[in-house]
């Protein structure tokens, strides 16, 4: 994956996240990114089709059982709200 032309700590990573990691487009492919103002490029990220799609989508699947019970994610959500106030 192709690195910011600029730095952030909102871009360590330009791809998408499928299954728990970040990944490319599975045929390498990327478009720009461009600055609205100016029109210089800022990034390139990766064009991700069908097959990623579709992999993201049984990731989700799969993940489905996993998921806490509805007390226990608000009780998850009550403490990250927590820290950010």
């Amino acid at each position: 994956m192709a690195k910011p032309t600029f730095t952030s700590p909102l871009l360590d990573h330009l791809g998408g996240f499928i299954d728990g990691r970040w990944v490319a487009a599975d045929d390498g492919s990327t478009y720009p990114v461009t600055d609205p103002a100016n029109g210089e490029i800022l990034a390139h990220v990766p064009r991700l089709g069908a097959s990623e799609a579709n992999r993201a989508i049984d990731a989700a699947r799969a993940a489905l059982p996993r998921v806490p019970p509805l007390e226990k994610r608000r009780e998850q959500l009550a403490a990250i709200a927590a820290l950010l106030m």
